[in-house]
């Protein structure tokens, strides 16, 4: 029986290799919209290049090593977790929120400190295990709770794909695996040769995390932070199309039933104030055609919305600081 010798196959590997980056390379410099990200699980055909989102496709992996350093090197009274996605993450400056609360929150308590235990792609899987962890660093003297959108249409990687959150999911095998980077490539470019690059519907996904799993992680969170006697404050999501309104309730009904129920537990629900702003501004709701042809909201007239899928706008992330605000004054939390 005649061996090979490996060294051949070495070689070939390494010569499709090279062949495969040369033709890559290639297209990049000849059609480099080719490489634009997609969001996450849904089809983005047809949506006009967004720049913004190649940010959002590449935040760096965190283990939260540096929020946990914060954490323990705080000497005052007043630590706040903020727990969610890329909203509550304040995309897509890092700056939303978060910071626009702790400045307002020191006319009550001069040495809050927010620590952002956030991320883009983060759902209600991630912030039970990351509130978990962090509980057993350093009870706050308050919680807050931002996921819904997530959960509920696109998200990150399934949770279990991401170990013990010591990577961010964009630099996951199984992520890279699961783009089919070439197939994908190849296939838009026999579209765009064939004249075939009109808008197509997006395909529908199957929620993240369904309602009663997000039931499930959301009472998890209310009962470790009643176990540690911290307040929490539970804040709904609002998006600029009214599909993507009506996809949430299910989930912020979720969140009402359980502040209603629950002792400590308080609700911060912005949908009115935004839906009030839209009234003053005479600003409607996208329709999903519009959401999918607009890169920026604001080209259709709306201020609230940094792009078409739910990110605030500085004047968004305004009123969520606003009402989380009001939440923790009224209820005397700080």
């Amino acid at each position: 029986m005649k061996i090979r010798s490996p060294r051949k196959g070495v070689l070939a590997a390494l010569v499709i290799a090279a062949l495969i980056l040369t033709a890559e390379l290639g297209l990049r410099i000849a059609y480099p919209d080719l490489f634009e990200p997609t969001f996450f699980r849904i089809a983005n055909e047809g949506r006009t290049k967004n720049t913004e989102s190649r940010e959002m496709f590449w935040v760096p992996a965190n283990n939260f090593t540096e929020e946990e350093a914060r954490i323990r090197a705080y000497e005052g009274n007043a630590l706040v977790y903020s727990l969610g996605g890329s909203i509550s993450y304040g995309y897509p400056k890092n700056f939303g929120f978060n910071e626009i609360l702790e400045r307002k929150a020191r006319s009550l308590c001069p040495e809050i400190k927010i620590i952002k235990l956030s991320l883009g792609g983060y759902t209600t899987y991630h912030a039970v295990r990351l509130f978990d962890r962090f509980l057993a660093v350093r009870t706050p003297a308050l919680a807050i709770l931002c996921n819904g959108v997530n959960d509920n249409t696109w998200g990150a990687v399934p949770y279990s794909r991401v170990r013990e959150l010591n990577y961010h999911w964009s630099r996951s095998v199984l992520y890279q695996l699961n783009k089919v980077r070439l197939f994908v490539m190849y296939k838009r470019l026999l579209r765009k040769l064939m004249g075939k690059v009109e808008a197509r519907p997006t395909r529908p996904v199957s929620p993240v995390v369904p309602p009663d799993d997000y039931r499930e992680n959301a009472g998890r969170i209310v009962r470790s932070a009643r176990e540690a006697g911290v307040p929490l404050v539970l804040v709904t999501q609002s998006v600029p199309t009214l599909e993507g309104e009506q996809g949430l309730v299910p989930y912020f009904e979720i969140l009402e039933q359980l502040a209603r129920e629950n002792p400590g537990v308080f609700l911060a629900d912005v949908r009115p104030a935004f839906n009030a702003k839209r009234r003053e501004m005479g600003v409607a709701y996208l329709s999903q055609l519009q959401a999918k042809s607009l890169a920026d909201p604001r080209d259709y007239g709306d201020p609230l919305f940094s792009d078409a899928c739910c990110h605030p706008s500085d004047a968004g992330y305004g009123i969520y600081a606003e009402v989380i605000y009001a939440a923790i004054r009224e209820n005397g939390l700080l």
